[in-house]
């Protein structure tokens, strides 16, 4: 499959407009969007923001930090018949890649 990928804190309150404009370009050259939901729970990412493999990078890297992304946002699935949930709570990136290149479109 050929496309774009593109990684997206959707916020439910916020974002919608610019997944519609995303939406009409992609299927004005005949595409369709495929959104994934990576689901995790609040402990898991507790966990992932302070490990190693986030310093030097621009991710939230602090407990304090995600408090207040988390609070002050909205983050969910976008709303469409493509998107799809993965459940990564347990998942290497690797597994979590795989299955989403797996997924039957």
């Amino acid at each position: 499959m050929e496309g774009l990928i593109v990684t997206f804190c959707f916020d439910l309150s916020t974002d919608m407009k610019v997944v519609e404009l995303w939406e009409s370009i992609v299927s004005n050259y005949g595409g369709k969007i495929l959104p994934i939901y990576l689901n995790v729970s609040a402990e898991i990412l507790a966990e992932r923001v302070v490990s190693a493999s986030r310093i030097g990078t621009k991710k939230v890297q602090c407990l304090n930090e995600l408090n207040m992304v988390l609070s002050e946002n909205e983050f969910g699935a976008i709303p469409n018949r493509n998107t799809i949930s993965v459940d990564t709570n347990f998942l290497c990136v690797e597994k979590a890649a795989r299955l989403i290149l797996e997924h039957p479109l």
